[in-house]
């Protein structure tokens, strides 16, 4: 198993891609913090993932909420005492409507959940992740989605509008810490 004994968070960890990483990073070794919204769904992928074999831990937690995503770090940091691996999945979707016709709150949430979150989610881990500084690497994956364009509309692919990571800016200081920052884009 190429991940024992390492420790994953995973946003929007209850559905999709989500559930699907959580499964995989159990499935190669890894205790995995299961995060998102539902709590109904975040504990039934956590008994999945001790079906495997592996530690889990289903954390109810908004990546847009500061208090949240501390709550959630310090969650795995009590029970597993480190986080070698994040993976960013958590994001949320504009309606499907004419750009006209969205309102400011569902362009904050969208922005908030998808630039927002993914920052707030690694801002929170990197400190603990550049202390451990162990002979192998720590990982952070950030999920992006496709924009899916219409001249007559703004819509968004699964995920949301294109997401800028911040966490991209910092990646120099985190590789002179063995962190690695990945920023990839679903198909």
């Amino acid at each position: 198993m190429k991940l024992a004994g390492k420790v994953a968070i995973v946003t929007g960890g209850g559905r999709g891609i989500g559930r699907s990483t959580a499964l995989a990073l159990a499935a190669e070794g890894a205790s995995v913090i299961v995060a998102a919204r539902t709590i109904s769904e975040i504990e039934e992928v956590a008994r999945a993932v001790r079906d495997l074999g592996q530690h889990a831990v289903a954390v109810q937690a908004d990546v847009s909420l500061e208090e949240d995503v501390a709550n959630m770090v310090s969650r795995a940091i009590e029970t597993f005492e480190r986080v070698d691996i994040l993976v960013n999945n958590a994001a949320a979707n504009l309606p499907d409507r004419h750009v006209v016709d969205l309102t400011l709150a569902e362009w904050n949430r969208l922005l908030n959940v998808n630039l927002t979150g993914p920052f707030l989610c690694s801002r929170a881990v990197l400190p603990t992740m550049m202390k451990q500084r162990s002979g192998r690497s720590s990982t952070l994956l950030n999920r992006r989605s496709r924009w899916r364009s219409r001249p007559e509309s703004l819509q968004s692919g699964e995920g949301g509008a294109p997401q800028l990571h911040a966490v991209a800016r910092r990646g120099g200081q985190a590789a002179r810490h063995r962190c690695q920052c990945y920023l990839s884009r679903s198909q």
